[in-house]
């Protein structure tokens, strides 16, 4: 009787978090540092389903558990129902994606607790919490990450390089040796190892059902495995560089990484096994199945009918309100929609390739440079367009990368802002934030528009902070856009001489830009 009971119960857990996976997965496939999260939904299940199978037999709640269940239940589908219009256009957003998982665990805890009670719901629980770790880091965890270990690694891999006989200067984030420069970008960074170890990290501790100290002593280690390891990785790379040349560096890249995470994956079990011991393991483990008494799991399926169908109600309402609010706005914004693309307007114009790590770290869809020098121009200047089309999780990893950010991680020195200078481009007026730096002894004037092609407007860049940018999240909900197109526009212009760049900007952008429109 039991697996027919079951039906309704798995169906309402379906409807509660299969609308957060569908959109989690666009984060998946839009950032390489969350490439592990299509396991963990599985990894989670099977958790469940090894406490649930050798776990204790459910108990009939008190009126207590009862209500905690349910008030747990009840505030887990509040925030699923809030949280799916949000995630639909921000699914980068590690505080929308936070926001859904936390509901959705704790309905399913509460659900468990209001059925069979605190004792049995409390090994369950591991499974639901465990979905965490397949999540976005949130973004000021992230950044500080980011760019704590760009800069240590930089910093040793240049110091241990040198050591052993190949000049290397460190600058920002970037390290000169004599072949070129090494960037060391975020995909060096060392953050998918972490992600990866922090999630394979919980999931041994419960496999082999540790206690809690050795739980945080297992993941604590096997972070520490990985900021170790992927240093390594670092200074192998910047000696072959320094030794044999960039494209060389270039070719080992990925080839280390996959080295350097298995070699992560592979300690971090041999931990486990070290610190599990078979002998001190509790009986309520994965031990022999209990005894099953007739009609327990009965009744907690009957007692569970109610929190299925409430489930099934909460998950139907929050996709189809959902697909109703960004249906009703899509034609509107589909109509707008614009797009920029680079035309040289003569042969004086050289194609500047972007070369393909770059690409690969922004995760953009199309990004195109051209150069020119004097006398065709009065400087040395360039020109390019970066795009992230089609998809609104893509369209949210330019959120953190403009030239204030971005150039003093590559070595150059902000010496100035420029304030906003606008320039027309056919019927459209564009809007460009202006900077100075200094790089390697030269002096550039950049000038910046971050454009927002689903609105065809240009985002104004005002402090670059995170409130900046939760407001356009929020904008992108209230307006109902979801398809997040977004374009960088950039202008290098070799000189200090601010009027004389922008006289230079007001005279080239609307020969080298071309809108296209759809």
């Amino acid at each position: 009787m039991t697996r027919r009971w079951l039906a309704l119960p798995l169906l309402g857990a379906a409807a509660l978090w299969g609308p957060l996976l569908w959109r989690w997965m666009e984060a998946w496939r839009a950032s390489a540092d969350q490439t592990f999260g299509w396991f963990v939904p599985l990894l989670a299940i099977y958790l469940g389903a090894e406490r649930w199978r050798r776990g204790r037999l459910p108990a009939t709640p008190t009126a207590g558990e009862r209500a905690v269940g349910t008030g747990l239940f009840a505030v887990g589908c509040v925030l699923v129902l809030t949280d799916l219009p949000v995630l639909e256009a921000n699914a980068l957003w590690p505080t929308a994606q936070w926001w859904g998982a936390a509901g959705a665990a704790l309905a399913t805890i509460g659900a468990a607790i209001a059925g069979g009670g605190w004792d049995w719901a409390r090994p369950l629980g591991f499974a639901p919490l465990f979905v965490l770790t397949a999540l976005t880091w949130p973004t000021p965890i992230k950044s500080w990450i980011v760019g704590t270990l760009e800069g240590l690694n930089a910093a040793a891999a240049a110091n241990l390089v040198s050591a052993a006989g190949h000049p290397a200067v460190v600058a920002g984030n970037v390290i000169a040796v004599s072949t070129g420069l090494v960037g060391i970008e975020e995909a060096c960074s060392g953050l998918r190892s972490l992600q990866t170890v922090w999630m394979v990290g919980w999931f041994a501790g419960e496999f082999f059902l540790l206690n809690l100290p050795r739980r945080l002593f297992l993941v604590f280690t096997a972070l520490l495995l990985a900021l170790a390891a992927n240093l390594a990785r670092t200074i192998f790379l910047t000696w072959v560089a320094a030794d044999a040349g960039l494209p060389a560096s270039e070719r080992w890249h990925d080839l280390a990484g996959n080295v350097e995470l298995a070699f992560d994956l592979v300690l971090v079990a041999a931990l486990a096994w070290r610190a599990h011991r078979p002998r001190h393991r509790k009986a309520s483990a994965f031990g022999p199945r209990p005894v099953r008494a007739p009609g327990v799991f009965d009744g907690l399926m009957r007692r569970w009918q109610g929190f299925a169908v409430a489930a099934l109600a909460v998950g139907l309402a929050a996709e189809t309100g959902t697909q109703v609010w960004y249906r009703s706005h899509s034609r509107g914004n589909a109509a707008a929609r614009v797009h920029w693309r680079l035309t040289a307007p003569g042969p004086a114009w050289a194609v500047v390739p972007v070369p393909p790590r770059e690409v690969q770290v922004l995760q953009s869809t199309q990004a195109s440079g051209l150069a020119v020098r004097p006398p065709q121009s009065e400087f040395p200047a360039w020109a390019f367009v970066v795009s992230w089309e089609g998809n609104a999780a893509r369209s949210e990893n330019p959120e953190w990368h403009d030239p204030a950010i971005c150039l003093p991680a590559a070595g150059a020195r902000l010496t100035a802002e420029l304030g906003a200078a606008a320039v027309s481009i056919g019927p459209r007026e564009l809007a460009f934030a202006g900077y100075r730096f200094v790089a390697a002894g030269r002096t550039e004037t950049v000038y910046f528009c971050h454009w927002d092609a689903e609105n065809a407007a240009v985002r104004q860049e005002n402090d670059g902070s995170s409130g900046d940018v939760r407001a356009r999240r929020w904008q992108r909900v209230r307006e109902g856009r979801r398809q997040g197109d977004v374009a960088h526009i950039a202008f290098v212009i070799e000189t200090s001489d601010a009027a004389a760049a922008l006289a230079w900007l007001r005279h080239w952008a609307p020969l080298l830009l071309q809108p296209v429109a759809g």
